[in-house]
């Protein structure tokens, strides 16, 4: 993904009384840390937060905090979430390099319709939300799309079913369990019927 540009301020004061202010005024507490220095409390704007993510960028979003004039590649690493009105109420950003091979944990997004499992009255259970990978901050995906359409009752899919894209590795067990498709209760799938008729 890109480097997305945001503008940061340095906190003077912490503490839940000043990060209640901080949003009363339209900002977002946050914290900056990694590579072994001491983590920064600054604050961003909250419509400019919410441009980033508007883009399909969530956790893991690749940004440039500007700083005090002085920018820093950094994740979006932690994002915490107000419990009633669901807006952004805190923001972890972890520092990084530009070429540095990270590890991080993508989310996962199912689509497509499993037309040999609900014709069995059946369900594709999804057993991951997520799945991590490892690579440069500039290549981490938004998401890894899984395509179930092509799923069978009792299939399961694991990570070494799904597409990574080029420059991106796998950084679990290729046998980690993605999804697993099942029959609909009582329902006599094709390939039980076969073994009945088998057994008869």
């Amino acid at each position: 993904m890109a480097e997305l540009q945001l503008v940061a301020e340095r906190r003077t004061e912490i503490g839940s009384r000043e990060s209640k202010r901080l949003r009363r005024s339209g900002r977002v507490p946050a914290v900056l840390y990694g590579h072994g220095n001491d983590p920064i409390a600054i604050s961003v704007d909250a419509k400019e937060l919410r441009q980033v993510f508007s883009h399909g960028h969530g956790a893991n979003a690749f940004l440039s905090l500007n700083i005090d004039g002085k920018k820093h590649s950094a994740l979006a690493k932690t994002v915490q979430h107000h419990k009633v009105r669901q807006v952004i109420s805190h923001i972890d950003f972890q520092l990084v390099n530009r070429n540095e091979v990270i590890s991080v944990d993508v989310p996962l997004e199912f689509v497509g319709d499993p037309v040999n499992v609900t014709r069995y009255h059946g369900t594709v259970e999804h057993l991951a939300s997520s799945v991590s990978l490892k690579s440069t901050p500039e290549k981490i995906p938004n998401a890894i799309t899984v395509d179930i359409s092509h799923m069978n009752v009792d299939q399961i899919l694991s990570a070494a079913d799904l597409v990574i894209p080029k420059g991106v590795e796998l950084d679990t067990d290729p046998g980690f369990q993605i999804a697993i498709a099942h029959a609909g209760r009582g329902v006599a799938t094709e390939s039980s019927e076969d073994d009945n008729s088998a057994s008869s």
